[in-house]
């Protein structure tokens, strides 16, 4: 099993993007904290393109798990619409 931690550009603040699976078919995705605004277009934004283009069948991108890890600024304040642009609602 493969399982990846990305720590992502988030000036001051924190956006970890981890994936794991098996190698065949989509991995899980789980997004933790989105970090301070502007940090979902100057790096989050590309990385979710980044791995829209490794599954290209699938559409809309779907983030299994989007988790704050606490209220902190940093942590909570972020201006990302990921769970317009990529979660697939239930």
């Amino acid at each position: 099993m493969a399982f990846r931690i990305e720590a992502l550009p988030a000036k001051y603040g924190d956006c970890l993007f981890l994936t794991f699976g098996n190698g065949t078919g989509r991995p899980t995705r789980i997004l933790v904290d989105g970090g301070p605004p502007g940090v979902f277009s100057a790096s989050l934004k590309t990385r979710l393109r980044n791995e829209q283009k490794a599954f290209p069948d699938e559409v809309p991108l779907k983030l299994d798990v989007v988790m704050v890890s606490h209220i902190d600024q940093d942590h909570i304040k972020r201006d990302y619409p990921a769970s317009r642009c990529y979660a697939r609602r239930r």
